[in-house]
């Protein structure tokens, strides 16, 4: 591998191709060389794109819709369309490799937009030739850390049933923007030879993603735009009814008690968080049954020492809260847990535990109980396969760490 990487070429195209792609971008610069005037305008209006200027980003939506590539297509119906094949799409399993790589450490890609080739790069490359446009999960969460609070809890909402939580959420963002970056040849292959828009809209777009770093603008813009936008005020004022309604009942009804939703406020937003109080002042709770505050020493059975360095080691490695609930099954099964309530393990981790950043017990606990329904399919190493569903990121991540943790639990009382 030489020092600007080593290339995959993942187009497969052939010399007769090539010379396509070839012809397509002297295409393009000859338009540019007799339309520089038409190319000027077409950056002012993209320069005015605004949240409450949206004219021309309709043009380029329903340019870009119209004109997606097929294996782009079944990458977003992955993630957005209800029911149906949900099987692995093309795009996805042919750069597996590439993507799975670049989530660690300062590893990138890049794409040539002429080619469509692909190049690896384990560090980032000082620099790139012209054409190419340079992608890595850095610049993704980038993106998606710009995005405004409430509307990364609509968005996680929208896939609760798929169990996603933020983590999970900036990992599909990252998927479908080097997705739709990989697919972007083949975008403008159609927007040359299948064009559907105007001559001169094509051609800006074309020229302004192979010659003018139109992607990382394009990028930016969106930033600008979701950073200055807010969730609609029906929204807002929904999400914030049924927050005041779940708190309220949650207390009265003894399900939770005050500590644990004072506890939870902490992790919410400044406007959540201010809601959630006000409730907490203006109800009363209710007794319910007996909590169990066993500590995590009494709660371990069998050779606890090691059973406890063991989860210390756990919590060092799988830093997500919802991982507790894979935890706690892993512990139930290999018996080395006396509690059958996950609510009092939860609990018994946060005293032992303070500094582990160990979040709210709502997602895990509510994780624990839809595990116990699948695991039967889930852990088996043929029926699962069999099973769509199972093919997931959030089923495909709980079955990697109880198989990881679960057989190393499981020898500790062992020979």
């Amino acid at each position: 591998m030489n020092n600007k990487g080593y290339i995959i070429d993942l187009s497969n195209v052939d010399n007769a191709n090539q010379q396509i792609t070839f012809s397509i971008r002297e295409k393009v610069h000859t338009w540019y060389s007799n339309n520089v005037t038409v190319y000027q305008k077409f950056l002012r209006n993209f320069k005015k794109m605004s949240s409450t200027n949206t004219v021309f980003a309709s043009k380029l939506y329903r340019l870009f819709a119209d004109n997606m590539p097929k294996e782009a297509e079944e990458v977003w119906n992955y993630f957005f369309k209800d029911g149906g094949d949900k099987q692995t799409p093309s795009l996805l399993d042919k750069y597996d490799t590439v993507l799975d790589s670049c989530l660690e450490g300062d590893n990138c890609f890049s794409v040539d937009m002429s080619s469509g080739d692909v190049k690896h790069y384990q560090t980032i490359p000082s620099n790139m030739p012209q054409g190419e446009v340079l992608f890595s999960k850095k610049m993704s969460d980038l993106f998606f850390d710009s995005i405004p609070q409430r509307a990364k809890i609509y968005f996680v909402n929208m896939f609760s049933e798929d169990g996603i939580d933020e983590e999970d959420l900036r990992f599909v963002v990252y998927t479908l923007l080097s997705a739709s970056l990989i697919s972007v040849p083949k975008l403008i292959e159609n927007l040359i030879y299948k064009r559907k828009q105007s001559y001169n809209l094509a051609y800006s777009v074309s020229y302004f993603m192979i010659f003018d770093k139109g992607l990382l603008k394009m990028l930016k813009k969106l930033m600008e735009i979701v950073s200055s936008t807010n969730i609609g005020y029906d929204y807002q004022m929904m999400a914030d009814n049924l927050t005041r309604s779940l708190v309220s009942s949650s207390i009265s009804h003894g399900y939770n008690s005050k500590e644990e939703w004072k506890e939870l406020s902490k992790e919410e937003d400044g406007e959540t968080a201010e809601i959630i109080d006000g409730i907490l002042a203006r109800t009363k709770g209710k007794g319910g049954r007996k909590a169990d505050f066993r500590t995590i020493d009494e709660l371990c059975v069998g050779n606890k020492k090691a059973v406890i360095q063991l989860i210390e080691q756990f919590l060092e490695e799988e830093k997500e809260t919802v991982a507790l609930a894979y935890l706690f099954y892993v512990l139930k099964t290999s018996g080395h847990i006396s509690c059958r309530d996950y609510k009092a393990f939860h609990r018994s981790l946060v005293q032992a535990y303070p500094l582990a950043g160990i979040k709210g017990l709502t997602k895990p606990q509510a994780r624990y109980s839809e595990l116990l329904e699948h695991a039967v399919f889930l852990l088996d190493d043929n029926k699962y396969k069999l099973y769509k569903e199972y093919n997931t990121i959030k089923w495909k991540k709980a079955r990697k760490v109880i198989m990881k943790w679960l057989p190393q639990f499981s020898a500790i009382d062992q020979g």
